[in-house]
């Protein structure tokens, strides 16, 4: 005697036997035979895992649209710890290209797909034995070149605006003290803060009056 409920479990199995034969041909396997990461305090697979055990903050303060590309913490990388790697494969001057001419997304993804070559010894000579049947496939939110530009310009005159608005008098006593002060007084602030060198004191013509007077605000917006 078989149940209702036994039918109905008799018929589901029926049923996925059947999609699984039926649609066999469109169904694809993939291998994952090695992996590599470069994350927040986890420059390799080992710390990453020893970091998953641990409830601490990934966190680290960002610092403006290209000195700080990720919301959520800095990368820790170090590119020089692939150069033995790179030195028996490819010679001693290597890496100083690599190093020198590749960004730093460049050189996480090298480093990523070193790690994953590691961790299956015969992964490497697979590969080389592909030749160019074997195919790298690169994916990144940040292949939108035009939108880049775009949206670095926006943020970086509302930066200038945010900086120059915040270090107005009215904003700024300690910066509203030195205008106030006399030449050797701002000699001694300058000295006693570590601050850049004043616009003030550049002749507007110069070709780097621009950028000097960037980072004099920018110096200044973070003592507001």
């Amino acid at each position: 005697m078989v149940s209702a409920h036994d039918d109905r479990r008799a018929n589901t199995k029926r049923v996925q036997r059947s999609y699984l034969k039926g649609n066999n041909h469109s169904m694809k396997r993939v291998g994952i035979f090695g992996w590599g990461v470069v994350a927040p305090k986890s420059p390799n697979i080992e710390s990453f895992e020893h970091n998953l055990d641990h409830a601490t903050s990934w966190l680290t303060p960002h610092a403006g649209f290209g000195p700080s590309n990720f919301l959520v913490g800095r990368p820790e990388f170090d590119f020089s710890v692939y150069k033995p790697w790179l030195d028996k494969r490819f010679g001693t001057r290597r890496f100083s290209q690599l190093n020198e001419k590749m960004g730093n997304m460049a050189k996480y993804a090298m480093g990523a797909f070193i790690q994953a070559l590691g961790q299956n010894t015969g992964l490497e000579s697979v590969l080389q034995e592909l030749e160019t049947k074997a195919h790298i496939y690169v994916g990144t939110g940040l292949g939108d070149f035009p939108l880049q530009y775009e949206k670095v310009l926006i943020y970086h005159k509302a930066q200038k605006r945010w900086n120059r608005f915040w270090c107005r008098k009215i904003h700024h006593p300690e910066l509203a003290a030195y205008i106030q002060a006399s030449a050797a007084e701002k000699h001694h602030i300058l000295e006693t803060a570590g601050a850049p060198q004043d616009p003030g004191s550049t002749d507007p013509e110069n070709v780097d009056f621009d950028d000097i007077t960037e980072d004099w605000y920018a110096f200044w917006v973070n003592r507001s």
